[in-house]
């Protein structure tokens, strides 16, 4: 036993004198500052500085259990619930900005801002994403995939085409991946202000406006400058009630005491000759025309009715003349 003990001994004696030696660590440090070795035998400060059982790198002043000043770098990080707080130092110090996952209760990610020097207690909520896929701006629980609150006066949604000769953007509303309808701008791509809504699936163009500001209903859009109207639909309209305005008067001038109609004669002729009544127009012009102006016809009908009323008139004292003549024969 004592021979093994001296043999250990000498070994250790052996292995000190070859390999291990004392040496002297010299340096000086701040109160607080986690030191490290700047040389290899001499410690400083490093960047690490503890302050209440916090830690901070770039900061002697950590607010939190851990406090970097400056950015960092990670290749793969596993976080229990938590807060991220973002300070800009530089020239905007009251830019503070956190996110919050997990907020006690849920697993929904929190985006918020915070004022100057704020916590988490004071911060304002921009954005949230709920932990079943919902994401909501303005609001921490949005009711749909995403919902949008605001009380901007000019708030909304952007869809900005910054480069390229095409204006054109879109949304797109699909069911199990098939393209049903988009809304958007610049229909066929080719620059033009064109707003559109379109079913895609049976290629029909359902609404456009163009930046003549004309409107096509259920079709294509007549060329730029060469539109007589400003809306064109394709297959009818149905409504109750239709007010059509006129910049032309009301042809009630067919009742002043100096307007001369056309005889029952002349009428006759013209309708003969013409094949259709004085100041409407023909088939054949309807036709070339693509059609007529409603308003414009309806002043034309309204003209000929009230011109038959005076013929009607004068039939009747015509009649009521006979009448009076037939009973004087009869009494005499």
């Amino acid at each position: 036993m004592k021979k093994r003990f001296i043999v250990i001994a000498i070994l250790f004696a052996s292995f000190v004198h070859e390999g291990v030696q004392a040496q002297t660590i010299t340096g000086s440090g701040t109160t607080g500052q986690i030191p490290k070795f700047t040389g290899t035998s001499v410690i400083g400060n490093s960047v690490m500085f503890e302050n209440s059982s916090k830690i901070g790198i770039g900061t002697t002043t950590p607010a939190e259990l851990l406090d970097v000043n400056g950015s960092i770098k990670a290749l793969r990080a596993y976080i229990a619930e938590c807060n991220f707080v973002f300070h800009d130092q530089r020239a905007q110090p009251s830019h503070n900005a956190a996110i919050n996952w997990g907020d006690g209760s849920n697993g929904n990610l929190y985006f918020r801002t915070l004022s100057t020097g704020g916590s988490l207690g004071s911060c304002t909520d921009r954005m949230t994403l709920t932990n079943n896929g919902r994401l909501g701006i303005g609001t921490t629980s949005p009711s749909q995939k995403l919902e949008i609150y605001h009380s901007d006066a000019g708030g909304g949604i952007v869809l900005n085409k910054v480069s390229g000769t095409s204006k054109k953007s879109e949304i797109k509303f699909s069911s199990a991946g098939t393209t049903l309808f988009t809304i958007g701008n610049d229909l066929d791509a080719n620059g033009h202000q064109t707003f559109y809504i379109r079913d895609v699936l049976n290629s029909k163009n359902l609404f456009l406006i163009n930046e003549d500001g004309l409107v096509s209903i259920g079709g294509t859009m007549a060329p730029l400058g060469s539109a007589l109207y400003k809306m064109y639909v394709y297959g009818g309209i149905a409504a109750r009630d239709v007010r059509v305005t006129s910049a032309t008067p009301f042809p009630d001038y067919v009742f002043d005491v100096g307007y001369r109609s056309l005889t029952i004669y002349e009428m006759e002729s013209f309708v003969l000759t013409n094949r259709h009544l004085p100041g409407i127009p023909s088939a054949e012009e309807v036709e070339a025309n693509e059609g007529y102006e409603l308003g414009d016809m309806q002043q034309r009908m309204l003209k000929i009715l009230e011109e038959q009323a005076l013929y009607i008139i004068s039939l009747q004292r015509q009649i009521d003349a006979l009448k009076t003549e037939i009973l004087n024969i009869r009494n005499n």
